[in-house]
């Protein structure tokens, strides 16, 4: 099976592209953050919680892990603040791997079709 991705006929469809991937990949990675969360919300909804780690210890490469969590959440961030800083970090770390990606892509294509 052959899949391609649609891709820009001519160049001004480029920023149209370059726009439209920026999103796709910005719902996608925000559906992750989100979904890893569902754990973390609280009950009631309204927060999402942080537990303290009791027991630190390291892995087999040397990186801390928590080996127990307290019983108490340690933090209480309101869900609405987690999704907005959320929203934002995505939405910049997405912007700074694509754009400069599809404009370097953009400039391949004008130079290609230009010669």
């Amino acid at each position: 099976m052959n899949f391609k991705l649609p891709s820009p006929k001519t160049s001004r469809e480029y920023p149209l592209y370059i726009i439209g991937y920026t999103i796709l990949i910005f719902s996608i990675s925000f559906l992750f953050s989100f979904l890893s969360i569902l754990n973390r919300i609280s009950d009631d909804g309204a927060y999402v919680e942080y537990y303290p780690c009791i027991l630190e210890s390291t892995d087999d490469y040397g990186k801390p892990t928590c080996e127990e969590f307290g019983e108490e959440p340690d933090i209480l961030v309101p869900v609405g603040n987690w999704l907005k800083d959320q929203a934002f970090v995505n939405l910049c770390l997405v912007s700074i791997i694509t754009l400069p990606v599809g404009f370097y892509f953009w400039q391949k294509f004008n130079k290609s079709h230009n010669d």
